[in-house]
């Protein structure tokens, strides 16, 4: 009887280092196949600017090594938010397929570069190229072109007066006011132009209050010739602050 306890404890005790030993073992075993397997096909969609191969770079941060266990961590975890996407999901859709699916950030304005439109959001990012100008985009204008990586900062001579520009560009687009461009003028000031009036909107200042002066007047001004004066435009001088100067055509 003693024998037989002594085999049954034994046994117990074994099977206290086995199955832990098994476990350990599986779990190493499968690290090992989400390390080494690869997912070989990515499909993009949602994107409208950027390319497959730029979504799956700022998603994966490793151009060309999908490795499983990555996809996963992107699949459960999430991506960190960006100024490029404002929404990303990664979801696999087989041991060696997966979707990413993304919503970019808008396009708030465009900068043109020889032949070529850049397309910028409210950031500065460059979210992609092209010919035409589908969005109605305002065109922002007076920088000097430094570098164009998509979907990055585009690089100009005054970073901070561009991202002045794109709100400026903004106020007036959410106002609908019928200009094409803003122009930084220098010294943190900026105009615009609509037909054969020049529009001097001062700095950023009361901007969104001046986009709904111009807004509510400039129909009035179309068939003229002229300078609108709202740089000295503010809360407290609304009348005195906005004026049209007429500016006689050559010839007349």
């Amino acid at each position: 009887m003693k024998n037989k306890a002594k085999k049954g404890k034994r046994k117990r005790n074994l099977s206290w280092i086995f199955v832990p030993a098994a476990i350990l073992i599986l779990l190493i075993a499968l690290s090992v196949f989400l390390y080494v397997m690869k997912v070989e096909r990515i499909e993009v969609t949602g994107n409208y600017y950027a390319d497959r191969a730029t979504v799956e770079k700022l998603v994966f941060c490793s151009e060309d090594d999908y490795r499983l266990y990555r996809v996963l961590l992107r699949q459960f975890f999430g991506t960190e938010e960006s100024d490029v996407f404002s929404d990303v999901k990664v979801k696999l859709t087989g041991i060696q397929s997966a979707v990413i699916t993304v919503r970019e950030t808008e396009a708030a304005a465009m900068m043109k570069l020889g032949d070529t439109n850049v397309f910028l959001n409210k950031n500065g990012i460059v979210l992609g190229e092209g010919a035409g100008n589908l969005d109605r985009l305002m065109d922002v204008q007076g920088f000097t072109v430094l570098s164009v990586t998509e979907m990055e900062p585009i690089g100009v001579n005054d970073r901070d007066s561009l991202l002045d520009a794109i709100q400026v560009a903004m106020a007036l687009t959410k106002e609908g006011v019928p200009a094409e461009f803003v122009l930084y003028a220098g010294n943190g000031t900026f105009q615009t132009g609509i037909g054969d009036v020049t529009v001097l909107l001062g700095t950023k200042e009361h901007m969104a209050e001046k986009a709904a002066e111009l807004a509510g007047q400039i129909s009035a001004y179309r068939s003229l010739s002229g300078i609108m004066h709202l740089e000295n435009f503010s809360e407290e001088n609304r009348k005195n602050g906005f004026y049209f100067e007429v500016v006689p055509k050559e010839g007349s």
